[in-house]
Protein backbone atom coordinates (compact mmCIF):
# COMPACT_ATOMS: atom_id res chain seq x y z
CA UNK A 1 0.00 0.00 0.00
CA UNK A 2 1.75 3.14 -1.15
CA UNK A 3 0.79 6.50 0.32
CA UNK A 4 -0.11 7.77 -3.16
CA UNK A 5 -2.57 4.93 -3.67
CA UNK A 6 -4.13 5.62 -0.27
CA UNK A 7 -4.53 9.29 -1.19
CA UNK A 8 -6.29 8.37 -4.43
CA UNK A 9 -8.62 6.09 -2.48
CA UNK A 10 -9.56 8.97 -0.17
CA UNK A 11 -10.34 11.21 -3.15
CA UNK A 12 -12.45 8.43 -4.65
CA UNK A 13 -14.34 8.02 -1.38
CA UNK A 14 -15.12 11.75 -1.25
CA UNK A 15 -16.38 11.83 -4.83
CA UNK A 16 -18.45 8.72 -4.27
CA UNK A 17 -19.95 10.24 -1.12
CA UNK A 18 -20.86 13.44 -2.98
CA UNK A 19 -22.30 11.39 -5.83
CA UNK A 20 -24.52 9.39 -3.47
CA UNK A 21 -25.64 12.53 -1.61
CA UNK A 22 -26.47 14.20 -4.93
CA UNK A 23 -28.63 11.34 -6.18
CA UNK A 24 -30.44 11.02 -2.86
CA UNK A 25 -31.13 14.76 -2.96
CA UNK A 26 -32.25 14.53 -6.59
CA UNK A 27 -34.69 11.72 -5.82
CA UNK A 28 -36.24 13.48 -2.82
CA UNK A 29 -36.08 17.11 -3.94
CA UNK A 30 -36.11 16.95 -7.73
CA UNK A 31 -34.82 20.14 -9.43
CA UNK A 32 -34.26 21.80 -6.05
CA UNK A 33 -31.31 19.45 -5.57
CA UNK A 34 -29.36 21.34 -8.24
CA UNK A 35 -29.38 24.57 -6.24
CA UNK A 36 -28.68 22.74 -2.98
CA UNK A 37 -25.66 20.98 -4.45
CA UNK A 38 -24.45 24.22 -6.02
CA UNK A 39 -24.64 26.13 -2.74
CA UNK A 40 -22.93 23.27 -0.87
CA UNK A 41 -20.14 23.21 -3.45
CA UNK A 42 -19.71 26.98 -3.14
CA UNK A 43 -19.59 26.75 0.65
CA UNK A 44 -16.97 23.99 0.45
CA UNK A 45 -14.71 26.09 -1.79
CA UNK A 46 -14.51 28.94 0.75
Amino acid sequence: MSSRNNHMNKIGMVFFDLFVQYWIALVFNGPEAWTMVATRAAATKK
